[in-house]
């Protein structure tokens, strides 16, 4: 069995898009799946590694992830790149491999490139949407969920494969 690894977005997941602040839930969240489950938390983001390591640090939530796994910088040409190289981080650091599971807050249209490189995707519903499940279903989410401590929810309560 596979142990996990749940990589993260940075902006619109863990920190709101456009403002330097925690969305409601995100450290329970994060603490709830660092301390219930076996997963490794890290991030995929195109921010540079600098960036991505102030704005965690300023909203108080780096201490939940291990962030020499996650993978940064630029979006890359090829869809799966961000996602392999922390998946081979993560293997290289913890000795196992690894079942991926991305949690993004992205529009349905730039979730293509991440369905490709994960076991399970997971969306963060737009806060005010009436139907936004559908769409992001569409686009590749294998869950939509409301926040992060409903992914906690999700993540613990179902096997890993």
């Amino acid at each position: 069995m596979a142990r996990r690894l749940i990589l993260f977005d940075v902006d619109g997941v863990l920190v709101e898009r456009g403002r330097l602040v925690r969305p409601a839930g995100a450290a329970e969240g994060l603490a709830r799946l660092r301390h219930q489950s076996d997963a490794v938390l890290s991030v995929a983001t195109v921010d540079d590694k600098k960036v991505a390591l102030r704005k965690l640090n300023a909203i108080g939530v780096d201490r939940y992830l291990d962030l020499e796994v996650g993978a940064y910088g630029p979006k890359p040409a090829e869809p799966s790149t961000l996602v392999d190289i922390a998946r081979d981080r993560a293997s290289a650091a913890y000795g196992c491999e690894f079942e991926v599971l991305a949690v993004t807050a992205g529009p349905a249209a730039d979730m293509a490139w991440l369905r490709q490189a994960v076991d399970v995707l997971i969306a963060l519903a737009p806060a005010g949407d009436e139907e936004p499940a559908d769409g992001l279903h569409e686009a590749g989410a294998d869950h939509v969920v409301a926040n992060l401590f409903d992914v906690a929810d999700l993540v613990t309560s179902v096997p890993a494969n």
